[in-house]
């Protein structure tokens, strides 16, 4: 397992991990998401201009968490052990990016500074070209692009949910919608982990 440590001019601190899933696995989670039920939903951002924008999600359950079995694995363990530190899983849930769709800068669940809430994102597919674009966009504290991030096969990436980011719309030469999975970590509610953290 590979762990590149991204630092923002702010501060802010982007961790990104190749290599936890095997192949197989990677295959699985992939063809998981493909059999999915996706609905279309309003933009992430809270603006009332916005919602006109619509692309395709699909929310996730306990039961669908279990299933999926992304927290099976020495890999993905160490990560929330060694990373995460705050320790609930409130939400979960998948975005299909498309081509020509629009995106907005925004944070996760309009967490606030200091909550110690974190996002966990995942790139599902089994096969992606760097020529089909998807990537993940941060900005830094006073709100400039700094830090593209490539949606590499079975790529996990642990943020604040506090840090502004966008998807890039994926290339019109992309065969199929590029996949992310959105683990969204808290420090209180309802626990969503098969096997909640210590």
């Amino acid at each position: 397992m590979k762990h590149t440590r991204l630092q923002l001019t702010t501060g802010e601190v982007i961790r990104v991990f190749d290599g936890v899933f095997d192949p197989q696995k990677v295959y699985f989670i992939h063809k998981f998401l493909t059999q999915s039920y996706f609905q279309f939903r309003s933009s992430s951002t809270t603006l009332q201009e916005h919602s006109a924008y619509i692309y395709p999600s699909s929310s996730f359950s306990k039961e669908d968490i279990v299933n999926l079995s992304f927290f099976e694995g020495q890999g993905i363990k160490n990560i929330m052990r060694e990373t995460l530190t705050a320790k609930v899983l409130a939400r979960c849930w998948c975005n299909a990016i498309l081509e020509g769709s629009k995106y907005f800068w925004h944070v996760d669940a309009g967490a606030p500074r200091n909550t110690g809430d974190q996002t966990m994102l995942y790139y599902a597919n089994s096969n992606w070209d760097k020529d089909w674009q998807g990537e993940t966009l941060f900005c830094n504290g006073d709100g400039e692009c700094e830090i593209a991030v490539s949606s590499k096969p079975g790529r996990i990436v642990v943020f604040d949910s506090h840090l502004m980011h966008k998807p890039v719309p994926i290339s019109s030469i992309a065969p199929t919608p590029r996949y992310s999975v959105v683990f969204q970590f808290m420090n209180q509610g309802e626990n969503m982990l098969p096997c909640p953290l210590e």
